[in-house]
């Protein structure tokens, strides 16, 4: 199936996912900023946190994330599929969410420099330096990718396998833009990374209980 015909499959239910995941993702992203209940700690730099510089032109890359997350989604072709992506963005949301209410990580934000672009003087004016681990920015763009991995599992193979290696390059410039704009350290790459892996996981639980076996 070509992917614009994929894109408009189950295009009613597709938008009412994104309606749905939206105000979750920022309730439970902004609501322990708004209503902390312990103070914020802070981690040591690593040597790759330091040999990153700070360049605010990095938040194109990093905001980027809000298109990759919708486009596997967009090519998937079942109800099966499309409950999967759901289940597991909720789980790893709520997962997110109680790690950044009980032990809240900040990140030390350096002050805006004077010619700061004005895509980044707003997401900084709106998203306080705390909710740093687990990033969800990796979690997001890691599950994005597993769920695109199985999505296109369809396609010929040497098609998939550059829709793949697109993506892991975004998601690998993302990683870096989530550094390189303060937002997050190194340490809070990998535990977002697993954090997606295993939500998605026990989002697939029920399809694989459901498989015939052999």
């Amino acid at each position: 199936m070509p992917l614009t015909s994929r894109a408009l499959a189950l295009f009613g239910q597709k938008m009412l996912l994104l309606v749905l995941l939206v105000p979750l993702l920022n309730l439970c992203y902004f609501l322990p900023q708004w209503r902390p209940l312990f103070g914020r700690h802070l981690l040591p730099l690593t040597p790759i946190d330091r040999a990153v510089p700070f360049d605010p032109a990095w938040i194109v890359p990093y905001v980027s994330l809000y298109a990759m997350i919708v486009l596997p989604p967009l090519v998937a072709t079942t109800q099966t599929q499309l409950r999967r992506y759901v289940v597991g963005m909720v789980i790893m949301f709520l997962a997110s969410a109680a790690c950044f209410v009980l032990y809240p990580i900040g990140f030390p934000r350096p002050p805006l420099p004077p010619s700061t672009p004005w895509l980044y003087a707003t997401v900084v004016s709106l998203d306080q330096p705390v909710n740093s681990l687990p990033s969800l920015h990796a979690g997001m763009a890691a599950y994005a990718l597993f769920f695109a991995r199985d999505v296109l599992a369809d396609l010929p193979r040497g098609r998939r396998t550059l829709l793949l290696a697109i993506g892991w390059a975004w998601g690998l410039i993302i990683l870096y833009a989530t550094m390189a704009t303060r937002q997050h350290y190194f340490a809070d790459l990998p535990p977002g990374i697993v954090l997606a892996w295993v939500s998605y996981w026990i989002a697939g639980r029920p399809e694989a209980a459901h498989q015939p076996t052999t």
